[in-house]
Parts: structure tokens; C-alpha cells; sequence
């Protein structure tokens, strides 16, 4: 009898994260959601830092703090 091993796991890529994943507010969820960018990785990529995220409708000072800590907690940086 052939054994099926269950406890497979496929590794997540960081910038693979649904935006639903991050540990972020709901402001900030809503603003990124509203601007269609919907993971880690479009964060990352948005332009060419974070200070373009400023620009989108509902992002506060405290949702690029937010940004900053997930992006470091998960061992990313924005794109130059």
C-alpha cells in the first residue's frame, strides 16, 4: 500500500505575501487594497521607495511606518 504524505508545505516567498497576510492596520490594508496593490512584493516594487506610497489616497505617516517594519521583519527592502 502506497504511503500520501499530507504534511507537504510549499514555501512562501516573502514577497509572495498576500497584503491580507501582513500584520497591518486596516486603514492601511484598505489603502493599499484601493490602489491595487495587493502583495508584499507590489509593495516593494511600487515605484522607486516608499515615499511614493505617500501619494496613494488613505496612506498616513503611521501606514509607512507599518510598511517599513513588515518589509524589515520579513528581510526585504524597496527597490531602488
Amino acid at each position: 500500500m502506497e504511503s500520501i504524505n499530507l504534511n507537504t508545505t510549499q514555501e512562501i516567498i516573502p514577497s509572495d505575501l498576500s497584503i491580507e497576510e501582513l500584520d497591518i492596520s486596516l486603514r492601511t490594508f484598505q489603502a493599499l487594497k484601493n490602489a491595487n496593490i495587493l502583495t508584499l512584493g507590489d509593495i516593494i516594487s511600487h515605484e522607486e521607495s516608499y515615499f511614493t506610497l505617500e501619494n496613494i489616497k488613505g496612506f498616513f505617516p503611521r501606514s509607512k511606518e507599518e510598511i517599513i517594519d513588515v518589509i524589515k521583519t520579513k528581510g526585504l527592502k524597496f527597490k531602488q
